[in-house]
Parts: C-alpha cells; sequence; structure tokens
C-alpha cells in the first residue's frame, strides 16, 4: 500500500510540473487574454502617456507596428519605414536596434522620440475593452516606467 501511495504521488508530482512547464512555455508572445503580439498590425495611440493625436500627426504619417512570425518587425513612423528585430519571452519584450529610412519630415522629432521608446522597452500587455484590444509596452528611461499604447488593426 505505501508502495502504491509513493508511485501515486510521484505520477501527479510528474504531471504537475509538466502542466507547469508547458502552460509557462505555450504563453510566449501571449498575454492573459490569449492575443498574441505577432501577425498583427497595431496603431500607435499614445507615447509618454500622451496622445499621439495631440502631437499633429495627421491622415497619412500615423505611426505602425508589425510583428511578424520571424522575430522581425517593421513599421511606419511619421517620416520613415523602420524595421528591427524583437525577442518575446511571456510578456518581456526585448527590441534591437532600430533601422530606418532618411527622409525628413516636420514630425521627425516625434519620430526620434518613438524610436527611442523602442530601445527601452522591457515589457508589453494586451487588453480588450469595447473599442478592441490595445498593446501596452512599458519602457523605462532614467529610472521612471513610461508607456505607449497602440490599438489593433488587424
Amino acid at each position: 500500500m505505501k508502495t502504491n501511495l509513493k508511485y501515486l504521488f510521484g505520477v501527479v508530482a510528474i504531471v504537475m510540473i509538466t502542466a507547469v512547464v508547458l502552460y509557462s512555455c505555450s504563453g510566449a508572445g501571449t498575454t492573459g487574454t490569449g492575443q498574441s503580439i505577432k501577425n498583427t498590425k497595431w496603431m500607435l495611440e499614445s507615447l509618454y502617456g500622451e496622445r499621439v493625436d495631440t502631437m499633429y500627426l495627421t491622415s497619412g504619417n500615423e505611426i505602425s507596428l508589425n510583428f511578424a512570425d520571424s522575430s522581425q518587425m517593421n513599421g511606419k513612423a511619421p517620416c520613415n519605414h523602420y524595421f528591427s528585430t524583437y525577442t518575446v519571452t511571456g510578456t518581456t519584450l526585448t527590441i534591437g536596434a532600430i533601422g530606418a529610412t532618411r527622409m525628413a519630415c516636420p514630425e521627425l522629432d516625434l519620430e526620434q522620440r518613438y524610436f527611442s521608446f523602442l530601445g527601452n522597452v522591457t515589457r508589453y500587455s494586451i487588453s480588450s475593452n469595447a473599442s478592441g484590444n490595445r498593446l501596452t509596452f512599458y519602457s523605462v528611461t532614467d529610472g521612471l516606467t513610461t508607456t505607449a499604447t497602440f490599438r489593433k488593426m488587424y
């Protein structure tokens, strides 16, 4: 009887450990909503807590972000197209060095602030509300955590 109980507890322990490992691995690139950042186009809504529509963005020069399944990302900033690599582990997000075309425009300062923010992103979250899915990036600059929010386009 003791042997059977030890065996049963051993099997239960192995099953529980396996379940925990599989659960933690299955969430890579997703959040509690089950949404993934991969293969999705996002449009920037706020940067450093300030809505971007108050930063003189007009139709055609919005800031977009696309995460490919291959750990490559790209998008369109107000002036230039940009690209980089990214790594996701759970909700931890690391974005590599940003490469971009070199066109000038009146919103170049906003674009540089955006690229600087991306370089300091540490994690992300995805939430849903009445108007759709929202992606929030958390960035640490000079010891302060700031955010940028994006809305899901598709």
